[in-house]
């Protein structure tokens, strides 16, 4: 009786278990079932447990219902000597040596800080030592989540909170030191102007909820519903934040190519300019190779090789590091900071670079006064003039020959 009407459900009397079907244990109203699949040679891939609820339930009017389903769901996976997918074992390592680079690149900063003339060293220096610094401990920190989860299967919760909590405060740091480069506050003027204000108030919020969308993706299942709405808000939250970062550059550039018209320090503004446009570049490829770049990766990469968009994306990120602090280091040679410098003898001096139409065709002559021993000359006396009007205007006449240039 049962099996002509659930013959379609229940196994057949042939049918083998874990092969033909996972057998079920009852308790009351509860099922449960266990199971371990082993994938070998040919069967090695990427693998997802789906649970479906099928619709097979009629109402009375004919209408399919969907039911609820109340279930856990306990998944042990695990590789060759380690808990973590295949796309995911080389990542420990990578952050690990990751994390190495940024603390010399932090100790390297740092010495050239300490070295430098204090009078060189601004306020965006020291947020740009805190950048990477925070950079250091953020990498480092996520190599150790990932280790312990490759070591014992789950996250060790103070190593991930410690992570989230650095991560947050790096993010909203980079794009804020960005944002103050751009428009070159503390290194050539020590305000904001509305419009960077602005973009200020608005860019780091949006990071600091950015990245706790982060930690909501990283948490939630690949299945859940929410997982898909946070990563759309994420992708969009990201991209005007990368938008909002090169609005300050681009403004910079513009008043630079300004004032190399006007201004009567040319030479510098069109130094600073150039610079500006290699800032702009490295900004527009960081965005690339650590946005867009990495989603096509994630998109592309087969299952074990996920770990490379991992790895170009931080030495994207190390190679921005070393470049911006390069460019704008703080040394008298650099040309982002000379026109600082300069700045303050405006009132004291002025040298014109640009020629005046009313002296084209004039040209300086040196004015050479040669003199001897002239004491057999009238009225010069021991090389002196003996004339009381031409007291005021005397000149030492030396006993050998010479002339000076006025």
């Amino acid at each position: 009786m049962l099996k002509r009407i659930f013959g379609n459900i229940l196994p057949s009397d042939n049918a083998i278990p874990y092969q033909d079907y996972i057998p079920l244990s009852v308790n009351g109203t509860k099922y449960a079932a266990h199971f371990a699949t082993r994938f070998l040679g040919p069967l090695k891939g990427e693998y997802q447990l789906v649970y479906h609820n099928c619709l097979n339930y009629k109402s009375a009017n004919g209408v399919t219902d969907r039911i609820a389903v109340d279930f856990a769901v306990r998944i042990t996976e695990m590789n060759a000597h380690s808990y973590l997918s295949a796309g995911d074992i080389p990542k420990p390592q990578i952050y690990f040596y990751l994390a190495f680079l940024f603390a010399m690149a932090t100790i390297a900063w740092m010495h050239k800080l300490c070295r430098s003339d204090p009078d060189m060293v601004f306020r965006v220096h020291k947020l740009m030592t805190a950048l990477v610094f925070l950079k250091t401990l953020s990498v480092f920190f996520h190599g150790m989540n990932y280790y312990y989860a490759a070591a014992y299967g789950h996250q060790q919760e103070l190593w991930a909170v410690i992570f989230y909590i650095t991560h947050l405060l790096k993010g909203a740091l980079l794009f804020g030191t960005i944002i103050l480069i751009g428009s070159g506050y503390t290194l050539f003027k020590n305000f904001l102007s509305d419009r960077d204000r602005n973009i200020f108030m608005i860019v780091l919020p949006l990071q600091i909820i950015d990245n706790i969308i982060m930690a909501i993706i990283e948490e939630s299942e690949f299945g859940e519903q929410r997982y898909y709405f946070w990563t759309e808000v994420f992708m969009f939250f990201d991209f005007v934040c990368c938008m909002a970062i090169i609005l300050p550059v681009l403004g910079s550039i513009r008043h630079l190519q300004e004032g190399a018209r006007t201004d009567g320090k040319a030479a510098f503004n069109v130094e600073k300019l150039r610079l500006f446009r290699h800032f702009y570049v490295i900004v527009i490829a960081f965005i690339y190779l650590t946005r867009f770049a990495k989603f096509m990766f994630d998109q592309s990469l087969p299952f074990n090789l996920k770990w490379v968009s991992v790895a170009i994306v931080e030495s994207a990120t190390f190679v921005f590091f070393v470049m911006v602090g390069y460019m704008f280091r703080p040394t008298k040679q650099n040309p982002y900071l000379k026109l600082s410098m300069d700045s303050n003898h405006d009132d004291e001096e002025a040298v014109a670079l640009t020629t005046n139409g009313l002296y084209e065709n004039v040209s300086r002559v040196q004015r050479i006064t040669v003199t001897d021993e002239v004491d057999d000359i009238p009225g010069m006396i021991g090389g002196y003039d003996s004339d009381e009007d031409d007291r005021d205007t005397t000149t030492l006449l030396k006993t050998h020959r010479e002339s000076s240039i006025l």
